[in-house]
């Protein structure tokens, strides 16, 4: 059941999408993101791992905060055995809305 929902949802937001939305955003010249109160630099051509990719559905309409919802490690994803994962540098989690636009980008440390 979960596999071709897993294929509907690649095929309506692919990973091609997700990693040239984020490295629009931090490969742009300036190369800084905020990171809790601090600007940080990223490096260009960095790796970016895609950790999870999921769908929400609004049980209201209109609630505009994005159905779908993506997190990256900036820098490779390293997993613990613990379950106390982290990034290379950070994370990112991307919300798109129902056209698949991306309307909100946040950057943080811990695994969320």
């Amino acid at each position: 059941m979960a596999e071709p929902l897993a294929n509907l949802l690649n095929q309506i937001i692919p990973d091609d999408k997700i990693l040239a939305d984020l490295r629009e955003i931090v490969d742009d010249g300036n190369n800084k993101v905020e990171l809790n109160d601090t600007w940080i630099e990223i490096p260009n051509k960095i790796q970016i791992d895609i950790v999870t990719k999921a769908y929400f559905l609004e049980s209201f309409p209109n609630i505009r905060f994005g159905v779908f919802k993506v997190l990256l490690a900036l820098d490779g994803f390293n997993q613990d055995l613990h379950g106390f994962h982290s990034a290379g540098i950070c994370f990112s989690t991307m919300f798109y809305d129902q056209e698949v636009k991306l309307i909100s980008l946040d950057f943080h440390k811990e695994f969320r």
